[in-house]
């Protein structure tokens, strides 16, 4: 399967000088750590979201408020590992910005009010996914 797989991977610290400031300010606390994903949980959300070699996928894996302002919009597939309060804030923007059709696989968070269309457990981990615009799946 080849598929155009571009990262908005966005650096979790940045330490800004300030101009004419002898000291840095500290780092930003990170919205969600990096927690690396296992193979077959990436081989499976890959699988679930039914990638194709024309798809155009994001992933999302560490983040800061940056990416609640990046253009999300060219994507085909979402692919998500934050954290469940950070999936909240970002449903509103996937929902708002991505075109129907698009597929948003989250590994182990769903997208809070935004219930999943099918949820799968790979190795005792969930792993979550929605079509953007179609109906959502009643609990």
């Amino acid at each position: 399967m080849r598929a155009r797989v571009f990262g908005l991977c966005v650096a979790l610290a940045v330490i800004a000088s300030l101009p004419g400031a002898a000291q840095q300010q500290p780092a930003r606390q990170p919205d969600v750590v990096f927690v690396p994903t296992p193979s077959a949980v990436v081989d499976a959300m890959l699988k679930l979201a039914m990638i194709t070699s024309s798809d155009l996928v994001y992933k999302v894996s560490f983040v800061t408020d940056d990416v609640l302002t990046a253009d999300v919009s060219p994507a085909t597939v979402v692919t998500l590992y934050l954290s469940p309060s950070f999936n909240s804030r970002l449903a509103p923007k996937l929902m708002k910005e991505l075109k129907p059709g698009t597929r948003i696989v989250s590994h182990a968070f769903d997208l809070g009010s935004w219930k999943p269309q099918q949820r799968v457990l790979v190795s005792d981990r969930p792993i979550f996914l929605w079509t953007v615009g179609a109906p959502a799946r009643r609990r």
